[in-house]
C-alpha cells in the first residue's frame, strides 16, 4: 500500500477499503487482460470455488443458460493439496485463468507520462474503460497497480477451479502455505456466449501422450517401475524390451498403444499396466498401485524382481516371442493376428496369473513355464480356441476387452494351471 500512497493522483481517501495489486495489463485478440502473481491467502480472499455436484441431481433442475463452470471433484483437489503439500520445494501449479465483466481501475508506473501525452481523460483509475486506448498508445502494455475494493471483486475461474479450492485447504495448514504464489491472469469480457466459449477454449488443450509423462515423470512409483523394466536398472531390465538386445520382440518407447499393424508386440503404457495387475490383481489400479508401493522399501524392490523373473521365463518359453526373435520384428503384424499372447489383453492375463502365482507363494518360473506350454493360438485345426472361447475369444476369432469376458478366460486359465484365484 505504501507505494501506491507516494503516486500522484491518489489521496488517502481514495485507497481507503481498496486493495493495490502489482499487475501487467496486455491484450490477448481484442481482450483486455490483467496478469498477477498472488501470495495464496490472497487467493483465498479474491476466489471463490464451485462446489460439488449435488447429490441425486438431474439435468432438469440445472440451468444450462447459465452454466458457466464445472462441478468439484473432491479426489482431485485432495491429489493437488498433496501434489503441494510433499513438493513445497518444486511445485509447480500454471496459473489460474479467470473473467471479468468490466475493466478494473488501474494506475500506471508511467501515469504522469501518459496524461501528459493524452490528457486526464485517460487517467485510468477515475476511467477504467480508456484502457484500450492507452495501451494502444503505449505499445501493448502498461505495469502498474490493480486497484479495487474486494467487494467488488467480481470474478469467476476460467481455469484453475481445482487449484483455487486446494489453496484454500492448503492455508489452513500453517502460516508457510500463506505465503506460497501462483500466476493469475484475468481477461475482460461481458458476454455470457463467449465467455462460455473462452472457457471451452481454455480447458480444450491437447493432452499429453501417456507415454510422455511416464518417461519424464520421476515421482510416482508405477513410472518409475515400468521405466526400470525397460532398461534403467540392470537389476531388472527385461532384455526383450532394450533393441540391442539379440531377443528383441519390439518395444514401442513413444506411442501409448500399439496398432494393428505395428512392428512392436508392446508399448511403455502396456508394461504399466501389466506391473499394476502382477502387483494387485485385476482390479488393481495405477492410483493404487502408487499408494500402495514406496520405491524406497523392499516390498517394492521385491515386485519388480519377481515381474522381470516371470516375464522373462515367458518371453523365454512361449510362443511365438522366440519365431519373432528368430524372424525379426517384421513377422509381428502376422503373428499378432495369430496368437493371443500377442495382444493386450493377452498379456494382461497373463500378468494376472502371475499375480495369483506370487500371491499364492508359488514357483514363479515354474508358473510361467506352465503358462508358456499353453496352446495361445487363436485358432486349433482351423476351429477357435476352446479355452479362451469360453471368454475374451469370438467364434470369428477376435479378441473382445470386455472385464466379464477377460474374467472368465483367467478362471479357465487359472483351472487349467491349478492355480487358485480365489480371494
Amino acid at each position: 500500500m505504501n507505494t501506491i500512497q507516494t503516486m500522484a493522483n491518489l489521496t488517502n481517501s481514495d485507497l481507503i477499503g481498496r486493495v493495490a495489486i502489482p499487475a501487467i495489463v496486455t491484450k490477448q485478440g481484442t481482450r483486455v487482460v490483467y496478469q498477477m502473481n498472488l501470495m495464496f491467502r490472497q487467493v483465498t480472499n479474491l476466489f471463490d470455488h464451485t462446489e460439488t455436484m449435488p447429490q441425486n441431481t438431474n439435468s432438469d433442475i440445472i440451468d444450462i443458460k447459465t452454466l458457466r463452470n464445472r462441478y468439484l471433484r473432491p479426489d482431485k483437489v485432495e491429489d493437488l493439496v498433496t501434489y503441494v503439500y510433499e513438493n513445497l520445494d518444486s511445485y509447480i501449479l500454471p496459473p489460474i485463468s479467470a473473467i471479468s465483466d468490466k475493466p478494473f481501475s488501474f494506475q500506471p508506473y508511467n501515469e504522469q507520462e501518459i496524461l501528459e501525452n493524452l490528457g486526464e481523460e485517460f487517467n485510468l483509475v477515475k476511467f477504467p474503460n480508456r484502457i484500450e486506448e492507452v495501451l494502444e498508445a503505449n505499445e501493448g502494455m502498461l505495469q502498474g497497480l490493480l486497484i479495487f475494493k474486494e467487494s467488488e471483486f467480481n470474478v469467476e475461474i476460467l481455469d484453475g477451479n481445482h487449484r483455487v479450492a486446494a489453496i484454500h485447504k492448503l492455508v489452513t495448514r500453517g502460516k508457510e502455505f500463506k505465503t506460497l504464489r501462483i500466476g493469475t491472469q484475468i481477461f475482460v469480457e461481458d458476454n455470457l456466449k463467449r465467455t462460455q466459449q473462452a472457457f471451452v477454449d481454455m480447458n480444450t488443450s491437447t493432452p499429453i501422450d501417456k507415454t510422455i509423462i511416464t518417461l519424464f515423470s520421476s515421482r510416482d512409483a508405477l513410472s518409475t517401475a515400468a521405466k526400470e523394466t525397460i532398461g534403467d536398472n540392470p537389476n531388472y531390465q527385461i532384455k526383450e524390451f532394450l533393441s540391442n538386445s539379440n531377443d528383441y520382440i519390439g518395444f514401442d518407447a513413444i506411442n501409448d498403444s500399439i496398432t494393428r499393424n505395428s512392428n512392436a508386440v508392446i508399448s511403455l503404457n502396456m508394461v504399466k499396466n501389466m506391473i499394476v495387475k502382477f502387483a494387485l490383481g485385476s482390479s488393481g489400479t495405477p492410483k493404487k498401485f502408487n499408494s500402495t508401493y514406496d520405491i524406497k522399501a523392499e516390498g517394492y524392490q521385491e515386485l519388480l524382481k519377481d515381474f522381470s523373473a516371470f516375464m522373462q521365463t515367458v518371453f523365454d518359453n512361449m510362443a511365438p516371442y522366440n519365431e519373432i526373435k528368430v524372424r525379426g520384428t517384421g513377422a509381428i503384424p502376422k503373428l499378432r493376428e495369430e496368437y493371443i499372447s500377442l495382444t493386450g489383453a493377452g498379456l494382461y492375463l497373463i500378468a494376472t496369473i502371475g499375480y495369483y502365482g506370487r500371491k499364492n507363494k508359488m514357483d514363479l518360473r515354474s508358473v510361467a513355464t506352465s503358462l508358456s506350454n499353453i496352446n495361445w493360438k487363436r485358432t486349433i485345426d482351423e476351429e477357435a480356441n476352446q479355452l479362451f472361447r469360453t471368454g475374451i475369444l469370438s467364434e470369428q476369432g477376435k479378441i473382445s476387452n470386455n472385464r466379464n469376458a477377460i474374467q472368465s478366460t483367467l478362471e479357465e486359465l487359472a483351472k487349467n494351471l491349478h492355480i487358485n484365484i480365489r480371494d
